[in-house]
């Protein structure tokens, strides 16, 4: 939109009409190019500064919501349990979609290609709070959709591997991998 309109985020709307400035002004645009923008950002434990350490770490797991976990649900065989524990970001990315993601382009893809019968995947994607894209409802309920579509239900259908995805927002005022790795594998 930005370029097909001639939009200069902060300057001038180019060619853009209400319609577009509203659909502009939805998807938060202004933030996407301007990292200085101000996103409200909920407070949740454990203390940030304490998120390499064990206990920040140990406050993290334990604060996690229910749809961030993952465990052997009553009625199904448990059979051994492979993890896949990411972590995802749109820092230094510009994408507007999934299919502008290495995520949904590599590596999603390459469990459905990959994973034997007999197992039980789990993947976990841990992505910072405030991220521009992974830290979005909207963007999320997509994430769940299409690996539903693209990776669970082609992995029970063709190999009877079951697939699971959880979604664990982490909070990373350091901005580097470490601490989403440290909350994910945790």
């Amino acid at each position: 939109m930005k370029e097909v309109l001639g939009i200069v985020p902060g300057g001038n709307w180019g060619s853009a009409g209400t319609k577009e400035k509203d659909r502009w002004a939805m998807l938060r645009c202004d933030c996407y190019f301007d990292r200085s923008c101000k996103r409200s950002i909920k407070p949740r434990p454990p203390d940030i500064h304490a998120s390499t350490e064990q206990a920040g770490i140990a406050g993290g797991v334990a604060a996690r919501q229910p749809w961030e976990r993952l465990a052997v649900e009553a009625g199904t065989a448990a059979g051994p349990v492979v993890a896949v524990c990411l972590g995802a970001t749109s820092m230094k990315m510009h994408f507007s979609s999934l299919a502008d993601s290495p995520l949904f382009t590599q590596l999603l893809p390459s469990i459905r290609r990959t994973s034997l019968p007999g197992y039980e995947v789990w993947v976990y994607v841990g992505y910072d709070r405030g991220d521009l894209f992974y830290d979005d409802e909207t963007n999320l309920a997509a994430i769940r959709k299409w690996f539903a579509r693209n990776v669970a239900a082609p992995l029970e259908r063709e190999r009877k591997v079951r697939a699971r995805l959880a979604l664990v927002q982490c909070v990373n005022v350091l901005r580097k991998p470490g601490p989403v790795f440290n909350l994910v594998t945790a």
